[in-house]
């Protein structure tokens, strides 16, 4: 709990220092955060350079509204939230099929090295069937899957980034496996 508290108490600490005109309190802010949010980014959008655009708005609405944070959450938590936001609000503006074949076509193949060029295409076809799938799941159970499988944030994390409860991003993470099961055994029946 100590711990907890430090840590807190050191984010408030960054915080306050950022909102009093310290850059090099931006700066960290931005160090200690920009990697994970380029991911989830690049997880939500499908590639780099709409990743990248993202997480630059992500900072700019952030420094923009950072005296409106209020400490109940954790800023990480906050700034994923701005980011899931940013990140559909870019994909409205885009047809989703497009950037849904373009991740495809940049999914390299999971195949070990050691292995058999059969057995990396199909890897490889297996990879891009997830994406298709992945893809085709709705955002509102998409989004709770990555943010839950792919980057690692509890379940609790997850329904706050989302603004749902935490019964109901289990529910739509539990769902996205489900379809995602499903579309697995269908690819790999005789």
């Amino acid at each position: 709990m100590n711990r907890a508290r430090g840590e807190a108490t050191r984010e408030e600490t960054l915080v306050r220092a950022a909102l009093d005109g310290d850059a090099r309190a931006y700066d960290q802010i931005y160090s200690q955060h920009a990697q994970r949010l380029y991911r989830t980014c690049h997880a939500l959008l499908g590639n780099g350079a709409d990743a990248e655009e993202a997480v630059q708005e992500v900072f700019v609405r952030a420094f923009r509204k950072l005296d409106s944070f209020n400490f109940r959450s954790q800023l990480s938590t906050w700034l994923h939230g701005i980011a899931v936001r940013i990140c559909l609000n870019l994909r409205r503006g885009r047809r989703r099929r497009e950037r849904l074949d373009a991740a495809v076509a940049q999914c390299p193949p999971r195949a070990r090295r050691d292995t058999s060029p059969d057995e990396q295409a199909q890897a490889s076809e297996l990879a891009r069937r997830f994406h298709q799938a992945l893809g085709q799941l709705p955002e509102k159970k998409r989004i709770p899957f990555l943010l839950f499988h792919a980057e690692g944030f509890d379940l609790a994390k997850t329904a706050a980034i989302t603004s749902a409860s935490v019964q109901t991003t289990h529910a739509r993470i539990q769902s996205a496996r489900e379809v995602l099961l499903a579309s697995a055994l269908e690819w790999t029946e005789p």
